[in-house]
């Protein structure tokens, strides 16, 4: 997935009971997934609104909070991230399983 973060939505009709078998934690008005992507120190944070399944997603640093800049400004920084790569590669593996678990899905682009 290199220099290209797909676009994805929420399945429309998606069920709670999907939602929490994919690892989603329910909280009073929406639905938050947590996992780490690069040891203990960049993870992403996904959240589903409850009221209209909207969604945020946050790569973020775990000493700070703060955005992990080199996902979303690919411009800038050294063309080999080491790091950035191996963060790409397990977004998009759990991008990949939660599509096959039909809580998301991707939305292709217009051409």
């Amino acid at each position: 997935m290199k220099n290209k973060i797909p676009d994805f939505r929420v399945r429309p009709g998606v069920m709670p009971r999907q939602l929490k078998e994919a690892g989603f934690d329910e909280y009073r008005d929406h639905w938050t997934y947590k996992q780490f992507l690069y040891e203990d120190l960049i993870y992403v944070m996904i959240l589903i609104s409850k009221e209209d399944l909207f969604c945020t997603t946050r790569i973020l640093r775990n000493d700070t909070g703060s955005f992990y800049a080199p996902f979303y400004n690919r411009i800038f920084g050294p063309r080999n991230n080491l790091v950035r790569d191996k963060i790409d590669e397990r977004y998009a593996r759990l991008l990949r399983r939660l599509n096959r678990a039909d809580v998301i899905e991707f939305v292709k682009e217009k051409k």
